[in-house]
């Protein structure tokens, strides 16, 4: 047979931490780690009731990213991170957004 190449991937070895409560109008952050989970594609979405918010991912080197992302509204935000099409362990996560001090 002729040989082929098979790319190994798993969801399962993608770890997202650093979700910290946010404020309404300042930036938010988290970090993924794909670093163990071979070759693939992130898909991030946030999503505060039922509508998405813009993120911004950065690279970090060695398949570690952060994303940001502004709240405008104080509700529970929903973080769904996938790896290759397949939910990474813990997704959707939820971060808690809450109005600024007055």
């Amino acid at each position: 047979g002729s040989p082929f190449l098979v790319k190994a991937y798993s969801a399962s070895r993608v770890a997202v931490t650093d979700i910290s409560p946010g404020v309404v109008g300042r930036p938010v952050s988290f970090t993924i780690n794909a670093s163990h989970a071979g070759a693939g594609n992130l898909e991030i979405i946030v999503a505060v009731n039922g509508r998405n918010v813009p993120n911004y991912v950065q690279s970090e080197g060695n398949a570690r990213f952060k994303v940001n992302f502004k709240p405008t509204e104080a509700a529970a935000h929903t973080l769904s991170v996938r790896f290759n099409g397949h939910a990474v362990p813990g997704s959707p996560f939820t971060c808690a957004v809450t109005a600024p001090p007055t």
